[in-house]
């Protein structure tokens, strides 16, 4: 093969197949680290020796199907080129793998020979490479295409057992570790098998892919490691998109070219048609196939080679977790321990946005749903131990009140782009979460001040109805003990010690808007005897009070304006005796006071606001204050049988 003028053609299929398949991927894989270039050391070296490699691999190919020579002097340019760029491919994952201001001092200075040494080979492998166009001497061939996998591997594998010894604490890590190892050793092993055997067409094209491309799984596992690359799960589902696609596409021209046609020639007289129909056939099943199998690999890859869990079922129990907590120090508790469990990962915490006041100045300006921070930001040590990776703003009412921030720790994989799609998603939650407990405790504040101003306004409103009821009552009380004074001066004398009493216990109970019903019918006896006095035999009085009533609370002052005008109104006009009674008892839920008297009446058509009298229209209005409309007062008059004032208060007992 070394001497050959070209490549066989299942060789050419083969590695066309595969450099095309590598040119897609490492574009894929440059656009994806174009953000990393400058914060992860390595990635330039990286993303340029892979494209190296890749592009200048496929334009061999296309040189070859133009019709140039394997020897000719373009193709050997171009295919040394590609290979320049596989000798420098090891300096990348030295510098991915190196762990800046690392403690350790002989670890660190292995890592900088190790680096030196990868310079020199890239050096002379190139310088040996490069020799091809001026010597025909196929030693140097066969030595540059063994030397540049032999040095990958050797170089990377003494690397890893350098580097990474203390690192691998985790059993994935170990498995990516060993993804890393067998993409290094399996282009070494092709190139020798290549070499060495004599392999039938299929065998060469499946070695040939394997050594072009065994490399992209060295990249894949190193990223999973070490890199701070947020999108190699990306990488790794379009990869195996692109892969399995590429694999269905060269199984679909296979059958269509040689299965089909041989099939067909032996079971109809019509075998191009039936070939033709029976490729057109299997293409359309596979055309609907495919998405069912691209969604079965996908969840495959979460589970076995991500090990991620459901974020969606994540997220939803999640809030429901937030959902029942309602306050914030208890959201932001929750939301910690349940993102971090969720996550696995050291460290996850949520910062007031004064926590954070060493990027004060471009918190406002966070314009991504995700602020990544590079090594050496003096803001990965706002927590002092833990080295933060992320910054996720929490917003509350389009203001960010709040940040998220989190370490994956040294001995794990750094976040990736669909987990801190998920630490946005939980960003989302929590800030919703904060607005709705803002709100619901602004509602609280809010009915609370309204309550207490409502409050106030009904004691101001019922101190003015009190305040109009103590001189209303004192003027009539004033004017009867005028009239006995020239008539009966006994007793204006009498009632002038019972009024001086009743004003001692109004002054008494001026800041009290409700009393006991026990009370306020003791009251209501010594102002009756005021009345007795001055009405004399005329007056009869019966009280029938209910003992269950008596601890009732009713508002103060609330019968003697009622008694005042049944007297005044009903029998101070009536010829002969005046019948008074006054009962206190329960109706339902309701406490029922009532005052009847059997006086001349006031008509049927009364009302307390009307012929009722001041005194009444003051108790509706002192009820309705009190009680919104809970309370009743009903009264009924009559020309023939006098009138009847029932009141219904809510009993606070029952309540």
């Amino acid at each position: 093969m070394w001497g050959a003028r070209t490549l066989p053609e299942y060789q050419v299929i083969a590695e066309l197949l595969g450099f095309g398949t590598g040119v897609v991927l490492w574009v894929l894989l440059a656009q994806l680290a174009g953000r990393m270039v400058r914060r992860v050391p390595g990635m330039l070296w990286l993303v340029a020796s892979s494209l190296l490699w890749n592009v200048c691999g496929l334009a061999t190919i296309v040189l070859l199907l133009c019709g140039y020579e394997l020897r000719s002097r373009g193709v050997v340019l171009v295919h040394a080129t590609g290979v320049v760029g596989a000798a420098i491919f090891p300096i990348s994952f030295l510098l991915l793998w190196r762990e800046p201001g690392s403690r350790n001092r002989w670890q660190d200075a292995a890592s900088r020979w190790l680096l030196r040494i990868a310079y020199v080979n890239a050096v002379w492998v190139s310088a040996l490479l490069y020799s091809c166009l001026v010597t025909s001497n196929l030693f140097y061939t066969r030595l540059g295409m063994y030397a540049v996998p032999v040095n990958a591997s050797v170089l990377l594998t003494a690397g890893a057992l350098v580097l990474l010894r203390n690192r691998l604490a985790r059993l994935s890590d170990r498995l990516y570790l060993g993804l890393t190892l067998v993409g290094l050793w399996g282009s070494t092993i092709s190139v020798i098998l290549l070499d060495k055997l004599h392999l039938t067409p299929w065998a060469t094209a499946a070695l040939v892919i394997a050594k072009e491309q065994s490399p992209f799984l060295a990249v894949v596992g190193a990223l999973f490691l070490f890199a701070r690359f947020r999108w190699a799960d990306v990488l790794v589902k379009t990869s195996l998109r692109v892969v399995a696609a590429a694999t269905v596409g060269v199984a679909l021209c296979y059958i269509g070219r040689d299965i089909l046609p041989r099939l067909a020639s032996h079971s109809s007289p019509f075998p191009n048609s039936v070939a033709t129909g029976a490729a057109v056939a299997l293409l359309a099943a596979a055309l609907l196939w495919f998405p069912e199998f691209d969604h079965w690999l996908m969840r495959a890859t979460d589970r076995f080679i991500l090990r991620r869990p459901d974020y969606r079922e994540a997220l939803r129990d999640l809030w429901k977790d937030l959902a029942n907590v309602d306050s914030e120090p208890d959201l932001i508790a929750c939301a910690e321990q349940r993102t971090s469990s969720i996550l696995d990962i050291d460290v996850v915490r949520m910062l007031a946005r004064a926590e954070f006041d060493r990027c004060e100045s471009n918190l406002g300006e966070i314009t991504d749903a995700v602020w990544e921070l590079p090594c050496g930001d003096p803001r990965r040590t706002v927590l002092g131990g833990a080295e933060l990776d992320v910054a996720v703003p929490v917003r509350t009412r389009g203001t960010i009140t709040h940040v998220i921030v989190a370490a994956s720790g040294g001995c794990r994989r750094s976040l990736m782009n669909e987990d801190l799609e998920f630490l946005t998603r939980v960003a989302g939650l929590v800030g919703s979460r904060m607005e709705a407990i803002a709100s619901e405790r602004e509602r609280l504040d809010r009915q609370n001040r309204e309550a207490l101003l409502q409050r106030l306004a009904a004691e101001a409103e019922l101190k003015a109805l009190r305040a109009q009821i103590n001189p209303h009552f004192l003027f009539n009380c004033l004017n009867t003990i005028a009239d006995l004074i020239v008539t009966d001066p006994d007793k204006a004398e009498t009632m002038t010690v019972l009024l001086g009493k009743v004003f001692r216990r109004l002054l008494s109970h001026s800041d009290r808007q409700v009393t006991p019903v026990a009370d306020e019918i003791d009251f209501l006896r010594t102002y009756l005897r005021i009345e007795e006095v001055r009405f004399g035999p005329r007056l009869r009085v019966r009280m029938e009070i209910d003992p269950e009533v008596s601890n009732e609370s009713i508002p103060s002052l609330i019968l003697q304006p009622v008694v005042e005008n049944a007297i005044k109104h009903g029998l101070a006009p009536k010829t002969g005796v005046g019948n008074l009674t006054i009962t206190a008892d329960r109706d339902g839920g309701f406490v029922r006071l009532a005052v009847q008297d059997d006086g001349v009446g006031a008509g049927s058509t009364a009302t307390p606001g009307q012929n009722g009298g001041l005194g009444l229209k003051i108790v509706s209005e002192r009820l309705q204050t009190l009680y919104n409309g809970r309370a009743v007062l009903d009264f009924h008059t009559s020309d023939r049988s006098g009138s009847r004032v029932t009141i219904l208060i809510p009993s606070q007992l029952e309540a």
